[in-house]
């Protein structure tokens, strides 16, 4: 495997609205704490734990943008671990971010995250492009128009893009139920009311 030329970050440094990279507290993550002590996360996990989803959350964020969202497949590393797949893999301070997936008009993947070399949370995924769809311009615009939905992900929803988002003709709509914890959703993408994507995920802590 090549040498990660990934950039290494101290701290909970975090790439935000603005795509620049920010050192020292995040605004974000304190949005995220109030959110989940109003829905009693504080109470289920305990202080701990929600500082801890307040750092995962902040570094899957980071990582999602500094590798298929923002980069597409230029994040790939050169020999991937499994022949024939697709591997992007980001690292911050205590955190490494894994993302291997197989094909492209219908992909199947999974993103793992480890903490000080332990797996601590993973996502498994599935979906593509409607059958239907065979001119590989209309897939790639597609892809092209997800990037940047992903791209607009929120922090205390990191898993993949917003709830909405709207670039001419082309709709994007996330929704998924649960949290970091234990989450599942579904996003689509639909272009003048037609779907011409679709993607199920879900996953969770690992314990």
């Amino acid at each position: 495997m090549q040498p990660d030329k990934t950039p290494i970050f101290d701290g909970a440094a975090i790439v935000g609205d603005d795509q620049k990279v920010r050192n020292g507290p995040n605004p974000d993550i304190e949005i995220l704490a109030r959110q989940r002590q109003a829905t009693g996360c504080r109470a289920h996990f305990g202080r701990e734990m929600s500082n801890e989803l307040g750092e995962l959350a902040a570094f899957l964020l980071e990582a999602k943008r500094r590798t298929y969202a923002g980069l597409d497949d230029e994040a790939t590393v050169a020999v991937p671990m499994l022949a024939g797949s697709k591997q992007l893999d980001h690292r911050s301070g205590r955190y490494a971010y894994r993302d291997i997936y197989f094909g492209m008009g219908f992909f199947v993947g999974q993103e793992t995250v480890s903490r000080d070399g332990k797996a601590i949370w993973s996502m498994c995924y599935s979906g593509g492009i409607s059958p239907e769809i065979s001119d590989r311009n209309t897939l790639l615009s597609i892809y092209t128009f997800l990037r940047k939905a992903l791209l607009a992900g929120r922090v205390d929803s990191p898993y993949r893009g917003p709830e909405t988002f709207d670039d001419g003709a082309l709709s994007y709509r996330n929704s998924v139920e649960g949290t970091l914890v234990r989450f599942h959703g579904v996003e689509q993408i639909s272009r003048d009311g037609a779907t011409q994507y679709e993607l199920r995920y879900n996953g969770g802590l690992i314990r």
